[in-house]
């Protein structure tokens, strides 16, 4: 869950992907919980776009079933609150 506080938006960035296609699934949802609307669902080797909540809150989900390994996922994320600098982790 990336929620930090007083942010207006959360934009997540994947800096690599490869995953086991159909198999290793990473879903990103608007909001904190998987009742929240989704935002992207991603699978194989080819790097997603950058998605963007629209709220404070994002939940990322990563579904495996482990029996092939592939070199796996990395993300960061920049918040961004009204009137204030965007901040980066």
């Amino acid at each position: 869950l990336i929620q930090p506080p007083s942010v207006s938006s959360i934009t997540l960035d994947f800096n690599s992907f490869n995953t086991e296609n159909n198999n290793d699934v990473v879903i990103v949802y608007d909001g904190p919980s998987i009742n929240d609307s989704v935002l992207g669902t991603y699978s194989g080797n080819t790097i997603p776009s950058s998605v963007t909540s629209t709220g404070g809150s994002m939940l990322v989900r990563f579904i495996t079933n482990g029996s092939i390994v592939s070199s796996g996922w990395d993300a960061s994320y920049t918040s961004s609150s009204s009137g204030n600098t965007d901040e980066t982790y």
